[in-house]
This record gives structure tokens, sequence and C-alpha cells, in this order.
């Protein structure tokens, strides 16, 4: 019969945790640059004179007298091939509580404007959205 040594157990459950550990290492590291280079971007279009998302919450609160509970912040692309890249716009989702209901505003961060105001079911974390 043979026995179990630490060494063996060493020996062999280092190397199996190893193929555990790292294709989930690997798979985080991915998303990290791509989420970096986004919010680069989103601070670039800020810098270059678009609303922030303190300026479009402030926007979002007066317009539906309420109180911002939550906010989303997404790059709108053009919508035409012949429009110029510079045409990218921050459109932000900011959900505020105003009149006993959920309401979901929408602000153009290029032109300052609110897109749409609409009321929601619930926030979106409520809603199975991350």
């Amino acid at each position: 019969m043979r026995r179990t040594t630490p060494w063996s157990i060493v020996t062999v459950g280092m190397p199996a945790s190893l193929f555990l550990f790292f294709p989930a290492w690997a798979q985080r590291g991915d998303s990290r640059p791509a989420d970096t280079e986004r919010a680069k971007e989103m601070a670039q279009l800020i810098g270059q004179g678009q609303l922030s998302l303190r300026d479009a919450t402030a926007l979002a609160e007066k317009h539906v007298e309420g109180t911002a509970l939550e906010a989303t912040c997404d790059i709108q692309l053009p919508e035409r091939i012949d429009q110029k890249i510079a045409d990218r716009r921050l459109v932000y989702e900011i959900s505020c509580f105003a009149e006993d209901k959920i309401q979901a505003v929408r602000v153009d961060g290029l032109t300052k404007k609110v897109i749409e105001a609409r009321q929601r079911e619930s926030l979106n974390h409520r809603a199975g959205k991350p």
C-alpha cells in the first residue's frame, strides 16, 4: 500500500490549483483595458465640453423636480456613416424619484438637453441590470 506524503499533495495539488486559477485571472484581465479605454474616452468627451455626470444629474433633477437615485452613462456613436467621429456623444440615463414615481430621464451630453423622461417600473439594479 502506498502512503500519501505531504510532498505528493503539494506536487499534485499545486499544478491542479493553477489550472483553476489562471483561466479566471486571464479572463478578468481582459476586461480591464477595455473599461479603462472607455472611461478615458468618456473623460475626453467631458473635457471637450460635454456634460459631466454631476451636471447631467442636476439637469435631470430639475426637469422632473425630483431626486436622483442612480445614473448610467454610455457613448452614442454617429448614426450615419457621413457623420464625423467627433459627433460621438455621452448619453446619461438618470433615475429620479419624483411625484411618488421613479422617472427615467435621458440626457444628451453634447446638446445638454433632456432627450426623454418616462416613468419606470423599478431601478436598474432591481430589474436585473448590473
